[in-house]
């Protein structure tokens, strides 16, 4: 393996280069909750539960995990560390695929994509969105399959599903997007799965691309009967949705019911520039499939008490924990991040994690295993990786947490809530100011969200009951 320590890395893909920075969201990974967050702390409007996936925020940034040669596909890695907390301690799953580099073929894509061109779309967004499908279009392959389609109240198959040789013919069709009409997104979802399946390719990639507000208004309105055929379609085949969300009036349930799978993402577009961004890096990460049907199983001894598991959906049995994951494309990092007590009396205690997966490319089914043994006598502190990330998903929490508190008018809690936190993080950078200006820019990030809000309730407090703050 080799081990990349990397800000920034290049990746290439036959025809063009990859610029990744970790400034940035990593690509194939949902970067719904952060811009979510971001556009409802501008906007001055509440958070929901739902808007707020733990996971999403821990893994928004790229991970420094070894990373895989790519004909190995993905690798899994275990480490540990101990926290703050007495006896608390943290352990970290981290899941990483490899680059591939011009010497190597990403797999083939069978690529439907369905665009809103209804009359909420007008504007900047129908603007960025064409530029998104020019630059969509000029990385596809020729081996690709591709068919765009565009719905109002009306569905149209503007491009039907075939191999991408001549760009030069879907490219007028780009600049003839305009708006117009109302939203039918039960018609046009039917019809993208129609696409997808009639040319299903059974050895590379196949993805349902839809960008929408999902203010759905004609034909099909109910949401639930809209999820249902739509998980009825991928219940049958193994085909990825990627749900792009538009605008501050977006419907976001439906859209996050939509993709609430493992074989699905969702990515909210907070402002309108932003659709170049999902779009540049959802093409090159979905030209890059690797493993589907994505299961991480954690082998716990008895002597290891599980305190919180932070996001995700994990099952228990027994002394085994099962985590269902997304599908995994090319240069994805991940990690999974639990933490963990020892019983009384508990010594030396192994944690395997075992990551099965369906590879594509080999069309069978891959387990790749990692572990390591916790000890009760040794204090481990946490290395600058892992530091950062349980810190990102301590903050995290708490922003999970906020919209049921705030629900519930419980304002001075949930103002506690996020004040912890934050300080949490600047006990880890004693020497910083609260305001978090010069630690690490990931960590910064998910920091300053969470004091958007902190002082966002800390308004409110003081405007109705002056003597609740706390003074620093």
């Amino acid at each position: 393996m080799q081990f990349y320590h990397l800000r920034k890395i290049l990746f290439y893909f036959p025809g063009f280069l990859l610029f990744i920075s970790q400034a940035y969201a990593q690509m194939g990974y949902s970067t719904g909750t952060m811009a979510r967050a971001e556009q409802k702390l501008t906007n001055g409007s509440q958070l929901t539960a739902p808007e707020v996936v733990v996971e999403e925020l821990i893994n928004y940034h790229r991970h420094n995990i070894p990373i895989p040669d790519t004909k190995e596909g993905i690798g899994v890695d275990v480490k540990w560390g101990n926290t703050n907390v007495p006896g608390r301690k943290v352990v970290q799953v981290g899941i990483a695929s490899g680059f591939f580099d011009e010497s190597q073929q990403a797999p083939p894509v069978n690529l439907v994509v369905v665009v809103d061109r209804s009359g909420s779309m007008s504007g900047q967004k129908i603007e960025h969105t064409r530029q998104a499908l020019k630059t969509l279009v000029y990385n596809l392959r020729p081996f690709d399959r591709f068919s765009l389609i565009y719905f109002d109240h009306i569905t149209n198959v503007v491009f039907p599903s075939q191999m991408v040789r001549e760009k030069e013919r879907i490219y007028p069709l780009i600049h003839g997007l305009h708006p117009r009409g109302s939203t039918d997104l039960h018609s046009a979802i039917m019809k993208g799965y129609q696409e997808l399946t009639t040319h299903y390719l059974s050895g590379g990639g196949n993805r349902l691309l839809i960008l929408t507000d999902a203010i759905t208004n004609t034909g099909v309105v109910d949401p639930s009967v809209i999820v249902q055929q739509s998980y009825l379609y991928r219940k049958e085949l193994k085909t990825d949705i990627t749900m792009v969300g538009v605008g501050a009036d977006l419907n976001h349930d439906l859209a996050r019911n939509l993709s609430s799978n493992s074989q699905s993402s969702f990515h909210f577009i907070n402002q309108a520039s932003d659709i170049q961004k999902v779009f540049q890096q959802e093409v090159q990460s979905l030209l890059a499939p690797i493993g589907h049907s994505v299961n991480l199983t954690l082998s716990l001894p008895p002597g290891l008490l599980v305190e919180h598991f932070y996001g995700y959906q994990p099952t228990y049995s027994q002394n085994r924990i099962t985590i269902p994951l997304n599908n995994i494309n090319a240069g994805l990092t991940q990690v999974v991040l639990l933490d963990v007590r020892m019983a009384p009396g508990a010594d030396k205690q192994p944690i395997e994690a075992s990551l099965t997966y369906e590879d594509i490319r080999k069309n069978q089914q891959v387990t790749r295993s990692a572990r390591t043994v916790l000890k009760a006598g040794t204090f481990q502190p946490l290395d600058a990786d892992l530091a950062k990330n349980y810190l990102i998903a301590r903050l995290a929490t708490a922003l999970n947490q906020l919209p049921t508190l705030l629900q519930q008018r419980k304002h001075q809690q949930a103002y506690t809530l996020l004040d912890q936190a934050l300080r949490e993080v600047s006990t880890q950078y004693p020497s910083q100011p609260e305001a978090i200006t010069l630690v690490d820019p990931d960590v910064k990030r998910v920091a300053n969200l969470v004091q958007g809000y902190r002082d966002r309730i800390q308004l409110h407090l003081s405007t109705a009951r002056p003597h609740t703050i706390p003074q620093d």
